[in-house]
């Protein structure tokens, strides 16, 4: 008898245990377990570490500061001694107790695990102060994902370092955090797309069934380092994608800064993550890198999640800071039994980026009420100018700094500009100018009159592509008013109801053209984007918006969208209008730093000292050999369609009425 209720009470716990791991959806697990630390070198593991860490951190000058808290982080996680302050600085305003953190899956294909999110069943993280609980939300999550999106594996999640780093800096602020640990393994462009929107909804679901609000009682994180830099101690590869001299690693900080700027910053939307993509993963194998941050699966798993989880109201990114193990002020850790993990020199060295994200502001969006507005790297007039916006432009305001903005052009571009340069609007006056009768302007430069005369005084000037507020019409003028609230008048014969002109423009071959050539002799201008002064991709974007085409603001970001046309045997191929691209090639990876638009007849025009046209026949006296010796090469964009990087006028939400 004794050996029948043996046997009658291990079969009802094997049956719990069964029951248990299939809820799970795991058939072996470490449920109830504490979940070890896999790095006790590069993070901290001891209450007393952190205390001192964070001491020489603010003997450094850095301080704790105040702020909204963030929805959504992306946050490095190389050794505390590199990333340095960038941990305390981002994480300080993660005010929400219940966090998910994604982080990279760096073992998952040697588990041979992919397209599916990876989450874990142990009890706890093992913490500084104390054990970290897993949230009970974890499992209702799990279940809502199960098998179609999500597995359990905690043989990966146990060798798995870059969660694991972000606990000491989150418990330090918040001894009382949950966590629901989640990896991102391998998984082509549109499977993370349908894991992130699949996360969100469950998500949503179970913040609905706690009353959770988002920032408030949770938060997400996700963990990237970026670029591993260099061809020194990475297991034999080269990853010195420009070289490893100075030269070489000021291009890889360029690079670095255009995935940051036309990705991460701004406004969190499809197109930006599809770009990420094209700029880390290898388009013909989504396994392999392109560029190596080894977050290039779980950010954008991650950027979806909030993109659908927010719904109508994009969160916006403002970059906190970035450094890399090369150039940042290393703290001191060998002495509180801390170390490095990894070597740091110009040839093997990883690059950090530190980024936040939160709901817009009431007036988040305003218009452009010059003629043409300078928007520089920097608040202040001697900062480097990066671009220009023109007159009626809609564009975002991401953050104030005494009398200077920091705005987001429709282009995605990110720069400041005064004040006086934009008018902020709320969400009902933005749609009032969007319903509004509005004209474009078609001349290349122009003047608004004080009355239905040119002899008349002046209010101000116009270029191409301006769009301005119709109030009226008389004698053959159109009465306008500005964003700011100055009133003019235009000639009829100069300007096109924009309704109908979004409606009936066409880009063509013949009209880039046509317009590329009335920019001819226009100065050639740094960060200029207008008719009275364009740097090289400033004018090609000009051109092609003043047709009906958003393009990208910089000729790197504009390489990389369209169709890509073959010339390695010549020029045959080529269509007026296609985008002729000009740079050095190392490594695999091009460093586009020039554009053209090809005119036919083996002609091209570009903006290099003016606007001017060159061939590419040697025999032709404009033909110009150093520039021909860096050709790269050719995109089409005519024809190509709507892509992240060219974008219909007609079709982006900043210029539309909410449907």
């Amino acid at each position: 008898m004794k050996n029948c209720l043996t046997v009658y009470f291990t079969v009802i716990i094997l049956l719990i245990n069964l029951l248990s791991c299939q809820n799970l959806g795991v058939g072996h697990s470490e449920a109830g377990k504490v979940r070890p630390l896999k790095d006790t070198i590069g993070f901290a593991q001891y209450p007393w570490q952190m205390d001192s860490l964070m001491a020489r951190i603010e003997r450094t000058g850095w301080k704790r500061t105040a702020g909204l808290p963030w929805k959504l982080v992306i946050c490095p996680h190389d050794d505390y001694t590199y990333v340095g302050s960038l941990y305390p600085g981002l994480l300080q305003n993660i005010k929400a107790p219940n966090l998910i953190l994604i982080g990279v899956a760096h073992k998952a294909a040697q588990l041979g695990i992919e397209d599916s999110l990876v989450f874990d069943s142990y009890a706890s993280w093992k913490g500084p102060w104390n054990n970290v609980p897993v949230s009970s939300v974890r499992n209702e999550i799990y279940n809502l994902l199960a098998r179609k999106y999500a597995t359990i594996n905690d043989s990966l999640q146990k060798v798995e370092h870059s969660v694991e780093a972000l606990i000491p800096y989150l418990q330090y602020f918040n001894r009382n955090i949950t966590i629901v640990p989640i990896l991102v393994p391998a998984m082509n462009p549109d499977r993370m797309e349908e894991c992130g929107k699949a996360l969100a909804d469950a998500i949503r679901t179970v913040a609905k069934n706690h009353k959770w609000e988002w920032g408030k009682d949770f938060a997400i994180v996700v963990t990237t380092d970026a670029v591993h830099y260099g061809n020194e101690d990475w297991g034999g590869i080269d990853r010195a994608y420009f070289g490893c001299d100075e030269k070489g690693n000021i291009k890889a900080l360029k690079h670095e800064s255009g995935i940051i700027d036309s990705c991460l910053k701004g406004d969190i939307v499809p197109e930006k993550i599809k770009l990420f993509n094209t700029f880390t993963l290898n388009q013909e194998n989504f396994r392999e890198y392109k560029w190596t941050w080894c977050g290039r699966y779980c950010v954008p798993v991650a950027l979806y999640t909030s993109y659908y989880l927010n719904g109508s109201n994009p969160l916006s990114g403002e970059l906190i800071g970035y450094s890399t193990s090369i150039t940042s002020a290393h703290i001191p850790v060998d002495d509180i039994g801390m170390g490095r993990t990894a070597i740091a020199t110009n040839c093997h060295w990883v690059g950090y980026a530190a980024v936040g994200y939160k709901s817009r502001k009431e007036k988040d969006m305003g218009l452009v009420t010059l003629s043409v507005i300078n928007i520089r790297k920097e608040p202040g007039h001697a900062s480097e100018l990066v671009s220009q916006s023109i007159l009626g432009t809609p564009v975002l305001i991401l953050k104030t700094n005494d009398s200077w903005l920091q705005i987001q052009t429709p282009d995605n571009y990110i720069g400041w500009t005064t004040d006086s340069s934009v008018r902020p609007m709320d969400s009902v006056e933005i749609a009032g100018w969007k319903e509004a009768t509005k004209v474009i302007y078609m001349e290349n430069t122009g003047w608004l009159y004080d009355t239905t005369s040119e002899k008349s005084g002046v209010v101000g000037d116009l270029v191409g592509g301006s769009i301005l507020e119709k109030i009226g019409e008389s004698n053959g003028y159109v009465n306008l008013i500005l964003p700011d609230g100055r009133k003019g008048f235009v000639e009829k014969l100069k300007v096109m109801d924009f309704d109908s002109w979004e409606k009936t423009v066409t880009c063509t071959e013949e009209s880039i053209c046509k317009t590329a050539l009335t920019y001819l002799g226009i100065p050639y201008l740094w960060g200029g984007s207008s008719t009275k002064g364009a740097d090289c991709s400033g004018f090609v974007q000009s051109v092609y918006f003043r047709n009906g085409v958003i393009l990208q603001r910089d000729a790197s970001l504009q390489a990389m969208h369209g169709l890509q046309i073959d010339i390695s045997d010549g020029y045959s191929r080529l269509r007026k209008g296609d985008l002729l691209f000009f740079g050095s090639k190392e490594n695999g990876i091009s460093h586009v730093t020039h554009v053209a638009i090809y005119l036919g007849n083996l002609e091209y025009i570009n903006s290099a000292g003016r606007v001017m046209i060159n061939s590419l026949d040697p025999t032709q006296m404009n033909y110009n050999s150093d520039r021909m010796n860096s050709l790269l090469m050719a995109k089409r964009i005519i024809g190509v369609g709507h892509d992240s990087g060219i974008v219909p006028v007609n079709k982006h939400p900043w210029y539309q009425i909410s449907k």
